[in-house]
């Protein structure tokens, strides 16, 4: 008799447990049917938003005629269909140009060197040619681009022949410029014309002036004239050379300004929607001597962190990229 109410009491519990765990998978079903159908909604929801998106095989810092390439954009065109690519952005040199005056007639007196590049060619020209090439190959997606040096500074003397060039080869790869005009206005020194800094001379050029002026004086009334005529004149080359129509706010016989100059041209990019990214901060001949001059330009992935506002830098290269690493930049 106690075993038969021992037996039935056992099981009405497993009767009781079953129907518990029945309860609870009647209650779970709903809530897997709302997961499964969130992750559902959220994977078609992905595929939606980039349904506009197609990936592409692209080069970029192309280097053509324009600059130190040495192939036209027809054949590097030409070049990229064979190969099956996508998408060439070209990086020709907006300016490759070193200029050395003697202070303080120092844009008057000068040597300049200057190679081939998008502006000594004519930014028009550079962003017609990519924009006609782009047009009769419907393959290839070619896209206008350039690298930019904003600034250099020198140490040494020429006399002494210690001439050195810092930072020459420190660019920057700027890429979405659409009107040749900003390409024109580029912050760079040694370059066009630019109104952009007018005020930041303009007093400094308004008492050149005025010394002009008084020097004037005494040659009016032909007090000495020899003298006072030479004065007049060296007042009036000052007043040229500090004339406040500069591309550039900066002077490469300022010493190092950090990255003031650098800066400057992430701004205007920004400024004018385009893109910019550091390029080769792992320079790897940055130290050399080219005739009577030398150059030095050294790593800095520190500028990295020192400026703000570009787009990117480059982190795949044929040397080792060491501001990618953990740890690092």
């Amino acid at each position: 008799m106690i075993l038969d109410n021992s037996i039935s009491g056992a099981n009405e519990y497993e009767e009781s447990i079953v129907n518990h765990h029945s309860a609870q998978e009647s209650r779970q079903r709903p809530k897997n049917v709302v997961w499964v159908g969130t992750l559902v909604f959220l994977l078609m929801a992905v595929n939606t938003a980039f349904a506009g998106f197609l990936q592409l095989d692209g080069v970029a810092d192309v280097k053509t005629r324009f600059s130190r390439g040495c192939s036209t954009m027809q054949e590097v065109a030409e070049l990229a269909r064979a190969r099956r690519i996508d998408t060439v952005i070209f990086g020709d040199q907006a300016r490759d140009a070193l200029e050395y005056g003697l202070v303080p007639f120092e844009r008057i007196i000068k040597k300049r060197n200057e190679n081939s590049s998008v502006l000594t060619v004519g930014a028009s020209a550079y962003v017609s040619e990519v924009n006609d090439n782009d047009k009769q190959f419907a393959e290839t997606l070619l896209i206008p681009g350039t690298e930019v040096a904003p600034f250099y500074y020198w140490t040494g003397n020429v006399f002494k022949g210690d001439l050195v060039a810092n930072n020459s080869d420190k660019h920057l790869f700027v890429v979405g410029l659409e009107a040749p005009e900003i390409y024109e206005q580029l912050p760079i020194l040694g370059s066009n014309f630019s109104q952009r800094y007018l005020t930041r001379h303009q007093y400094f050029f308004g008492g050149c002036v005025a010394l002009f002026l008084l020097s004037l004086v005494p040659v009016v009334k032909g007090y000495k004239r020899k003298i006072t005529g030479v004065v007049a004149g060296l007042m009036f080359l000052l007043v040229v050379n500090n004339q406040p129509l500069r591309s550039s706010p900066f002077s490469q016989y300022s010493g190092d300004l950090g990255v003031q100059p650098y800066q400057e041209l992430i701004d205007y990019i920004n400024d004018n929607g385009g893109l910019v990214f550091w390029n080769h901060m792992e320079v790897g001949d940055g130290t050399r001597q080219e005739g009577r001059v030398g150059y030095n330009t050294i790593p800095h992935p520190e500028d990295l962190v020192l400026t703000s506002g570009y787009t990117g830098f480059q982190s795949v290269a044929d040397f080792p990229i060491m501001q990618i690493e953990p740890g690092n930049e």
